[in-house]
């Protein structure tokens, strides 16, 4: 999981350092190849805005993104979240990387990434 969401987030760093964003990312775009590399396709969806926007735009998709591939589904109402403690305990490193999504930016978030 970490694998998956540390090139995830490389990818949307990247992205917005161009002015790039999504405006609606989510699992649909982003593809695993046999290597194991992720890779955000889509980017004719991408429109350019500022860095600021775009990391705006993408720490609303992040916790999304991680909890469809946590569990399969997005909790209802936009709260970040997992429903089944036992696979994914509170103290878990993915489970910490999504209370992180909701609340800190891009950059922090490479931090937390690294740890």
């Amino acid at each position: 999981m970490a694998a998956i969401m540390s090139q995830i987030l490389d990818g949307l760093c990247y992205l917005g350092s161009f002015g790039l964003s999504y405006q609606s990312l989510s699992c649909r775009e982003i593809l695993l190849g046999i290597d194991g590399r992720i890779k955000i396709a889509c980017l004719d969806q991408c429109s350019e805005c500022s860095p600021n926007e775009s990391q705006t735009k993408y720490l609303k998709a992040l916790p999304a993104i991680t909890m469809e591939l946590m569990q399969k589904y997005e909790k209802d109402a936009g709260v970040a979240g997992v429903d089944d403690l036992n696979r994914w305990p509170v103290g878990s490193d993915t489970f910490g990387f999504l209370s992180a999504a909701s609340t800190k930016s891009l950059a922090s978030l490479r931090v937390v990434k690294q740890q």
